[in-house]
């Protein structure tokens, strides 16, 4: 169950501590990556671009290749996995919320939830920390002061 409040608020509203001179920086980091891709490898790109390349790269992106590999006509061998799938959905069956299996996947979903926030908040303070040595300047929001 969740709970959810929304406010309406403006983005001039909301207070940070930028460091203008850090982003002033990464405007110029930003544009000098630019420039440098412009001269050095947009032109190798582009000699080595083709309609055969693009066709072959569009085929072999993962989330396309994820589909044809595990589908039944690429792979027949998976024509087995539907079969059981099908088996399976037949006996499926809630557990009871009494059955030692139901508070171990409650207990698993809890789990996994606490680390993937803990996670992001890992995540985040590290970004905040490599920005501000990187860029200069003190940390920019509330993550940077998480343990």
């Amino acid at each position: 169950q969740y709970w959810v409040h929304f406010e309406e608020r403006q983005i001039a509203n909301l207070k940070f501590d930028l460091q203008d001179a850090a982003f002033e920086r990464v405007r110029q980091v930003s544009e000098l990556n630019e420039q440098l891709y412009a001269a050095f490898v947009s032109p190798v790109i582009q000699a080595f671009t083709n309609p055969w390349n693009a066709a072959l790269l569009e085929w072999l992106h993962p989330m396309r290749t994820s589909r044809y590999l595990l589908s039944a006509t690429f792979s027949p061998w998976m024509s087995s996995v539907a079969e059981y799938a099908q088996m399976i959905e037949k006996r499926r069956a809630p557990l009871e919320h009494h059955n030692p299996y139901f508070a171990f996947e409650q207990l698993t979903i809890e789990q996994v939830s606490r680390a993937i926030e803990e996670s992001r908040k890992q995540r985040d303070a590290t970004e905040e920390r490599l920005f501000a040595l990187l860029y200069g300047g003190e940390s920019l929001c509330v993550a940077s002061h998480l343990p």
